[in-house]
């Protein structure tokens, strides 16, 4: 009994010294992606900010209406079609 605790404790801290091996090279393979992914984070909790705030959207909407009506289809068309991506995805905005 008490050699099948040793190779069950031996084997036990063979795999935790794997899993942090394992940890390290996934945590130096992913480095390059930390700025993209943390911009992309920033995006997305701008997006729920604004998506909380309808007046704020409305006020936006209107200062570009009346600063450039060209602009404001444009940026409306972007916006109906991101507003329509966001709804249609899985992780649905709140």
């Amino acid at each position: 009994m008490n050699d099948r605790l040793e190779h069950l404790a031996a084997r036990r801290a063979e795999l935790i010294a794997r899993a942090q091996a394992q940890r390290g090279q996934l945590s130096r393979a992913a480095a390059p992606l930390r700025r993209p992914l943390d911009l992309a984070d920033r995006g997305l909790a701008l997006a729920r900010y604004i998506a909380a705030r309808p007046l704020l959207m409305a006020a936006g909407a209107a200062a570009l209406a009346v600063m450039s009506p060209r602009l404001f289809l444009k940026w409306g068309q972007r916006g109906w079609l991101a507003w329509r991506l966001l709804r249609g995805a899985p992780g649905k905005l709140p």
